[in-house]
């Protein structure tokens, strides 16, 4: 690992980045984008893209994701670019082979940290979000000064389609394909009525995710099912570049629409930490209702920062512990919000901004809590929540 991490840093210092994308990982694929693409465009940098081919994290080692739009990202490149794209993917799935082979041994018990030394599944920045990584400290990677910066790999696409959108709900099979805590799925069904809003407004909606997601009975000439075709990973890719907005549930799924510019509204969320990334006021997030098991009601914005209920690891915790519980938003909520989003982006309806400013002065608070050891980067994150459900649950 450290022989490949000083390779990077030699490379930075000749004004190069070296990109390892999480191939292995859905989520974890467009985190290393969006913030290996903020990296490269703040220091300056040309780009080399070091693609791994293989998922040494699973019984699949062919399971990967977003390989369309690493080869997208390698025809834009330069000609120097793309020949030392070349070279170092070639040497990272060298290291990759022998890490799989090694792991499958009784070798890997006994040597691991000295084979770890010289063999590693990425090269320079990777987004580990490990501020004692030997890479992002001696590059200085600030991710609180880096998260300002301006990316969209939309020019990587045809162009937008004003009246597309791109639609996903997270459902509980998707367990089948990685492991995922339950609360973090949501129910179709009750997005149906907001659906026929939409393409009553002229809106073309077009439904991408997993070939392991529920069928969902809807039937009308403006709506498509991507999820389950042959090329579906390059279906999710294209309709999310060209796509008006995002209509759907957030985690990985909510931070795509950030590396392409488009607004999104997410329904059913959770936490109050990452936001899914948003960086807009234009983006609205509804969020699940927390319910006291002890106290016997539902927890107010306030009351929940104030039991430090705001982040995954803390929510998981308290559910397994069964001191809260949560409640999907109603399709009436769902239908709500999206009028609301719809309105203010696109009919320039004005809205009242107190109720969302003391929200995210709550949190800001919440988050300023110096026992939890934030990095200050999260307290950049901000999203608009609609109004009716503000009133209700703020305070």
């Amino acid at each position: 690992m450290y022989l490949n991490q000083f390779l990077g840093y030699i490379l930075f210092k000749l004004n190069f980045l070296i990109l390892t994308p999480k191939t292995y990982s859905f989520g974890g694929f467009y985190n290393s984008i969006f913030w290996g693409y903020k990296l490269k465009k703040k220091k300056k940098l040309k780009l080399i893209i070091a693609a791994p081919f293989l998922n040494i994290h699973e019984k699949n080692i062919f399971s990967l994701y977003g390989l369309d739009i690493v080869f997208l990202i390698l025809k834009k490149l330069s000609l120097i670019e793309k020949l030392l794209s070349i070279i170092f993917t070639i040497y990272l799935n060298f290291h990759l082979i022998i890490l799989y082979i090694l792991r499958k041994s009784g070798i890997w018990k006994l040597l691991s940290k000295q084979i770890n030394f010289f063999f590693s599944e990425f090269i320079g920045f990777y987004d580990s979000q490990n501020f004692n990584d030997f890479f992002q400290k001696k590059i200085n990677c600030k991710y609180d000064e880096i998260l300002n910066v301006d990316i969209n790999l939309g020019n990587l696409y045809e162009g937008e389609d004003s009246k597309k959108i791109a639609f996903c709900i997270k459902d509980n099979n998707y367990s089948k394909i990685k492991q995922m805590s339950s609360f973090m799925a949501s129910n179709i069904k009750d997005c149906t009525k907001s659906l026929n809003y939409l393409i009553n407004n002229n809106y073309k909606i077009y439904r991408v995710g997993e070939k392991t997601m529920d069928y969902f009975k809807f039937s009308n000439e403006n709506y498509q099912d991507l999820y389950n075709v042959k090329n579906y990973k390059i279906q999710l890719n294209k309709t999310y570049a060209e796509c008006a907005f995002y209509f759907g549930s957030s985690a990985s799924h909510g931070i795509i629409p950030e590396i392409f510019q488009k607004k999104k509204i997410l329904i059913n969320h959770v936490e109050h930490l990452e936001l899914s990334y948003s960086q807009s006021l234009d983006n609205y997030v509804l969020f699940k209702k927390i319910f006291c098991n002890k106290d016997k009601k539902f927890l107010s914005f306030n009351e929940i920062f104030k039991r430090r209920l705001f982040n995954f690891t803390i929510i998981s915790d308290s559910l397994n512990k069964k001191l809260i519980k949560l409640e999907d938003n109603t399709e009436d909520e769902i239908f709500e919000s999206i009028v609301e989003f719809y309105e203010t982006n696109y009919k320039n309806k004005k809205r009242d901004n107190s109720l969302i400013n003391k929200y995210l002065f709550l949190r800001k608070e919440c988050l300023n809590n110096d026992e939890d050891n934030i990095p200050k980067f999260f307290q950049k994150f901000k999203c608009n929540i609609p109004e009716f459900f503000l009133k209700k649950y703020l305070d």
